[in-house]
Order: structure tokens, then sequence, then C-alpha cells
């Protein structure tokens, strides 16, 4: 049985005909069939609330299965952005990485009791010092002092040296002269030279005194000679004379005129006075680099000379101090190679001495102007500390494993520890360029 084609549609619903009221059929909705005698499905035109409209038909069939791509495409902008991601760390990585080695140096404490020599002119396996020498002037004033005519003679000390094997008698007031022509007199009494050796010359200490009046013969340490040895002779190299300090005392002019105890007092706090100065400034002025040896201080003090002016005079008086210097460097090298015995090419420096001497053995004053070798005592503690030359490691390193590295610096003696930082963290080797490998040593104090 069919249906007549609606002619007209209202409200997009189709209008059901006539001839299916007067027919009482059923209309099962779900078969979309019309039984014989059953009652036809009310139809209002006129209402639109309750009009009843059979739902369409829903067809149903089996999920098709997708494809690998139709999965991934919902993720692929996710996967894309991960991609591009990993991409910019990676390259950053590689252009910003850079190796980092820390190496703790060896350190090592050495207890030392024990004599060494200090020579002027050392030799591969010696030690030797420096002089350092301040020089400095202090003075004083003191108001309305007459001045009086006044002459004076230049007096010092001077070591006789014989290096012949017998003893040698000088008569009383023997010439010695320097190499200006300045001549000075021995004392007025015969005095014997002991006979020493090439090696080991007799001596003796005398006052000289200067053949003339004047500040000219104020002079500086030196070497002098006998004008009465034959040119000729062994003795005028063999036996000679070498002043212990700087000759004073020679004037010729106006003097201030004053009671001689109140002149000896000025004279007296002007000496402490430039003597502490001079200590101080040897105590500020040697770095840090050096160690004093102790005992080895000298002091060479002129005689106090006087200026006047309208008002007042002044007194000065100016000195030098002398001391010997041991380099640290040199002494740590020194001392390690004796006492560690490690190779030739392994140097060490000190880094901490606080509870070390380093003291004068040798009697007397130290010869300054002759400058000849000593004997020192070392006593105390001092930490020493390997000098790594990091260039040699920055050669050896480049493309390494990182534990190959690590390896081959550990097994150093001049290392106690070591470690390697590579970045970025996926890097197991060390960068081929030297700008991007950085070597520092660390301190474990």
């Amino acid at each position: 049985m069919s249906f007549d084609t609606p002619k007209k549609s209202i409200d997009g619903v189709k209008k059901i005909p006539k001839s299916v009221f007067h027919e009482k059929k059923s209309f099962d909705l779900t078969q979309n069939t019309i039984t014989q005698g059953s009652n036809p499905p009310k139809y209002f035109p006129n209402e639109k609330k309750d009009s009843f409209v059979p739902k369409p038909q829903r067809v149903y069939s089996a999920p098709r299965k997708k494809n690998i791509l139709e999965i991934l495409n919902p993720y692929k902008f996710i996967f894309m952005r991960v991609v591009i991601a990993a991409t910019v760390v990676v390259f950053i990585g590689n252009a910003f990485g850079k190796t980092q080695v820390e190496i703790i140096p060896h350190k090592q404490i050495l207890s030392l009791d024990d004599t060494f020599n200090l020579y002027k002119n050392p030799k591969k396996e010696q030690l030797g010092f420096d002089i350092i020498v301040i020089e400095d002037t202090v003075e004083s004033t003191l108001a309305n002092v007459p001045l009086v005519y006044g002459e004076g003679f230049s007096t010092g000390a001077v070591r006789l040296y014989n290096y012949t094997e017998t003893e040698q008698g000088l008569a009383p007031r023997t010439r010695i002269e320097n190499s200006d022509k300045k001549i000075f007199y021995l004392p007025d009494k015969n005095i014997t030279i002991p006979a020493g050796t090439l090696e080991k010359p007799g001596v003796i200490d005398v006052d000289v005194v200067a053949e003339q009046v004047g500040e000219d013969y104020n002079i500086q340490p030196q070497r002098f000679t006998f004008p009465g040895f034959d040119t000729s002779s062994d003795k005028k190299n063999q036996i000679y004379a070498e002043s212990l300090n700087s000759f004073i005392g020679g004037f010729k002019g106006n003097r201030p005129q004053i009671e001689e105890a109140s002149l000896s007092e000025i004279k007296k706090n002007l000496e402490i006075e430039l003597k502490n100065r001079l200590t101080e400034r040897l105590s500020l002025e040697k770095t840090d680099e050096f160690f004093l040896v102790e005992g080895s201080e000298k002091f060479e003090l002129s005689d106090v000379v006087y200026e006047q002016s309208e008002s007042q005079t002044i007194f000065k008086k100016t000195g030098k101090i002398f001391a010997l210097l041991v380099g640290k460097e040199l002494l740590g090298n020194y001392v390690t190679k004796n006492h560690l015995k490690f190779p030739e090419n392994q140097n060490f420096e000190i880094i901490s001495a606080e509870k070390f001497h380093l003291k004068k053995k040798s009697l007397g004053e130290f010869d300054y102007y002759s400058g000849k070798d000593i004997q020192t005592l070392f006593t105390g503690d001092i930490v020493v500390e390997s000098r790594i030359d990091t260039s040699f490691f920055e050669k050896e390193l480049f493309l390494k494993d990182k534990k190959e590295v690590m390896s081959f610096i550990q097994n150093n003696p001049e290392v106690d520890h070591v470690r390697v930082i590579i970045s970025p963290f996926w890097k197991k080797r060390v960068h081929a360029d030297a700008s991007l490998v950085k070597i520092n040593l660390q301190n474990t104090e």
C-alpha cells in the first residue's frame, strides 16, 4: 500500500492523507507499516506544541579501522613542537658547551732543622741570596745655636786579610789606600795578620784614621791595598783590607757651639730614631716573596751633619740598613728537591711558613761589599705546594674521554685530586676547541 505524495508541508512535517484515517489501520513507527483495523495516530495540524513527529530511522554500520597517520594526526603539532625544542636545546648546548677541569695540587709539610750554605754566585744545585739596602735620614732642630769653626778626621774600622801561609807583620801607622788614592793610617802600634790559606785567610780587625781632615774622607765601605808592597809581589793581591762600615767624623768648617753632653744626647736620639725607622721600613718593604735571614741585618750610619739657617740649626743623620733575603720560590724548589726527591721538572712553592725561621749561623757581621758565601740554619715547618703548568694538560686533553682525562691527570704526582665537568651532559669527550677548555687550580685551605 502506498501513500499519496504530500502536496504541502507545514513546519517541515509531512501531511498524512485523509484516506489513512478512514481506514482503520495500525501505524507501527518502528517498522513504517500500517495494520488493518487499528486506530491511526491523531494529527492536529493547528497544534504545534503537541504535534507528533516520527523520529528518523538511524542506520548502524560496523566501525572502520584507522591507519597510523589518522591516529597521530591530532598530535602532529605537539610532536613538531617537541622536535623543534629538542633541536634548539642541542644546538645551544653544542654552541655554548665547555669542559672544566678542577685540579687540587699536591701539598706536603716539611719539617726542617738543617744547615745550608747561601752563595753569592750560586750554581745549578746551590741556593743563592739577595741583598736589600734601605737608606733614610732623620733630623733634629735647635733654635739660636751659635757656630764655631772646627776640624775633624774621619775614622772607621777595617778587616785585614792574609791569604799567604806566613804571618804578616805591619809597622805602626802603616798606610792603606783606596781606589781614589785616599790614605788612611792603621793604629800607632805593631800589628800582625795571622797566616792563612787561599781557601781560608787569616784576619784581624783594626781601627783606621784619615790622613787629612774634612768630609771627603767620610767614605762608604770598600777595599784598600797596601801601597808599601811591591806591585810585582804576590802580597799585593793576597794581603789587603776591607772596611767594615762607613767612615765618619771628618769635617772642616763651622759647627754648632753646644755643650758636648747636649750634642751627644742629640746624636744618640737621632741614631735610635734612624735605626727604628730603617728596621720598620725593612719589614714593610720586604715583600712576601722573600724570607729574611734573621741576624743578617747590618746598619751603616753616617756622622751627624749640620745645616744652619737664620734662626735655627738642623742636625741630620743618614744611614742604611743591609739584610740578606732568600726567595721563597727558590727555597721551595731547593728544599723539596733535597727532601722530597721528586723529578727535576717538578717544582714546588712555599704557601705557608708561619713557624719557619732562617737564621744566620756564621759568626760576625756579613760583609755586604765583598758578598762572600754564608752559612744559615733552617728550622721549623713549611707547607709546600706543587706548581702545575696547566698548559701541559691543555695540550694533552683534547677529544679524550672523560674517564681517560681523569686517569691521566690523577696519575701525576703533582696532583692530589681532579674533577672533570663536560657540558652539555650528553657529551662524553673533551671539546676540540681550546677556548672551551678551562683548567682551574683549586685551593683546599
